[in-house]
């Protein structure tokens, strides 16, 4: 796909101009940097709304395509709904802080960060780094793996 044919090109470029703010932000002002993407800061709270946000449009886009009888997509989309509303929840830890609940003695034993968060166990975070680099990789070229197959 060339460039010029990307109608909305600004949108496109977005990740990669927050990505330089966010490089300039820590090497310019390293402390106000560490408070702004700290546990519970203004970041995790912005991660848990748009997380929850697409899980809300997966949701309502997943019910619209089942209701045209487009089952296959629906699903996928039902899965995405899934996963986007369970990442939201565990961005905020299941609402731990929020509530003020201690984590079990049990889960506090086998978690990195002492909270009641899958993600956080001792299993997973060996393998995060790579299912961060397969989600990243879907998400940047999935788009061509559909056009190719909807061609078909």
């Amino acid at each position: 796909m060339k460039f010029e044919k990307i109608k909305n090109w600004p949108l496109f470029l977005l990740p990669l101009f927050v990505l330089v703010y966010f490089i300039l932000f820590k090497i310019t002002d390293t402390y106000n940097y560490h408070v702004f993407i700290a546990e519970d800061g203004p970041v995790e709270y912005a991660q848990f709304i748009l997380f929850l946000l697409a899980g809300i449009f997966f949701l309502a886009s997943a019910i619209n395509l089942l209701k045209k009888k487009t089952f296959l997509v629906g699903f996928c989309y039902l899965l995405f709904s899934f996963a986007a509303f369970f990442v939201a929840i565990e961005e905020i830890s299941w609402g731990q802080r929020l509530l003020q609940i201690d984590t079990p003695e049990m889960i506090a034993q086998q978690n990195s960060q002492n909270e009641i968060t899958i993600h956080n166990l001792d299993y997973f975070q060996q393998r995060l780094p790579q299912a961060y680099m397969l989600i990243g990789l879907w998400g940047a070229l999935g788009w061509m793996i559909v056009t190719k197959i909807n061609k078909k």
